[in-house]
């Protein structure tokens, strides 16, 4: 199955009812599909609207300031810290993907499954850092991968480590628990700096003068970055910043585009299902009093 978007899923349908408008047999099947299209092209038009002037309209906060509620940010998506990006089978690693598999019976290829990830992951933007939760959220990726393996054809988007993100949900304060593993990326971080400054570090831990560190001095450093990070830590907020799906209706918004050119899309599918609208309307009143 070829991943599509909502839009272009609802501009298949259009084709699929004109087929039946052309084939159905009865006056009264053909009004019917005509009106379908026409409920569909209005509400498929107002919703890109509003995702239009939600875009163009809501500015961007910076996380560190960010009100909770509905909101607007931009920054690089990551995996959380001390952890590997994820991915779907033999696919490119990824912060979030979404995936459609075919099966090959014979010479035809038929649905096999699909579904997105779950997982969480880190939004920066250089001021802070927040979760997002995409569960339930309408993403729009420029990334695509498609490739065979054996009888299937797997057809996946997603969301790469380093892209720039544009996010529109509900922010949320949630309790962080500082967990160990986040313990030792900081600590080998710091270790890591301290290593490229080799004369201050052999100032600080080189007790026996020999000018190396040996294993003794280097564990000395290591308990020295551990409780540099530990007093660090006792100075930054507890709490973390979450995204995710908004109450209401109100649309929840990932995408790795421009926000400008994510903005226009919206504003050319609503073009284009209010013009859809308008001529099927027409027709459906031309042939109902024809």
């Amino acid at each position: 199955m070829v991943a599509r978007s909502r839009h272009g899923l609802i501009s298949a349908s259009y084709v699929a009812l004109l087929g039946g408008v052309w084939y159905a047999p009865q006056p009264m099947v053909r009004l019917a599909l005509l009106g379908a299209i026409v409920i569909a092209s209005l509400w498929a038009s107002l919703s890109a609207y509003q995702r239009y002037h939600l875009i163009a309209d809501t500015p961007s906060s910076a996380i560190r300031s960010a009100a909770q509620g509905y909101t607007e940010l931009y920054g690089r998506c990551e995996p959380h810290p001390g952890t590997l990006p994820i991915g779907f089978r033999s696919g490119p690693p990824c912060v979030w993907y979404r995936y459609n598999v075919q099966r090959q019976g014979g010479s035809a290829w038929t649905p096999h499954s699909h579904g997105q990830s779950t997982d969480t992951f880190v939004l920066s933007d250089g001021t802070g850092q927040c979760v997002i939760d995409p569960d339930a959220a309408e993403v729009v990726t420029r990334h695509r991968s498609r490739w065979r393996e054996g009888d299937f054809w797997l057809d996946v988007e997603y969301l790469a480590p380093g892209d720039n993100l544009y996010a529109l949900g509900d922010i949320m304060s949630i309790g962080h628990h500082y967990t160990s593993t986040e313990r030792s990326h900081e600590v080998s971080l710091l270790l890591r700096e301290w290593k490229q400054d080799r004369e201050g570090l052999a100032k600080r831990f080189d007790s026996d003068g020999d000018g190396q560190i040996n294993l003794q001095e280097w564990n000395q450093a290591r308990g020295a970055a551990e409780d540099q990070v530990d007093r660090e830590r006792i100075d930054r907020p507890n709490d973390a910043l979450l995204m995710r799906s908004p109450k209401g209706g109100r649309p929840y918004l990932l995408s790795n585009r421009d926000p400008k050119n994510f903005a226009t899309r919206y504003q050319r599918w609503s073009w284009f299902h209010a013009i859809v609208f308008a001529g099927t309307s027409v027709a459906t009143l031309v042939y109902r009093f024809s």
